[in-house]
C-alpha cells in the first residue's frame, strides 16, 4: 500500500500541467485496476484448477500475472 502512496504522490508532484496530472493519474489507477483484477481472475483459476484435479483431470496451467 506505500508504494501505491508513493507512487500516486510522484505522479502528483511530477506534472505541472492539471490535465496532464489528471490523465496520469486515471492512467495509474486503470493499471492498477486491471492488475488486481488479474490478480483475483488468477485467484479463481487456481481454485478451479484444484477443483477440477481433485476429479482426476489433467490440467495445464499457464504462466501468471507478474
Amino acid at each position: 500500500m506505500d508504494t501505491i502512496v508513493h507512487e500516486l504522490a510522484e505522479i502528483l508532484k511530477s506534472e505541472t500541467d492539471i490535465i496532464a496530472k489528471e490523465k496520469a493519474v486515471v492512467n495509474f489507477f486503470i493499471q492498477l485496476v486491471s492488475f488486481i483484477f488479474a490478480l483475483a481472475l488468477q485467484q479463481v483459476d487456481d481454485s478451479l484448477v484444484e477443483t477440477q484435479k481433485a476429479k482426476g483431470y489433467h490440467i495445464e496451467k499457464r504462466a501468471h500475472v507478474q
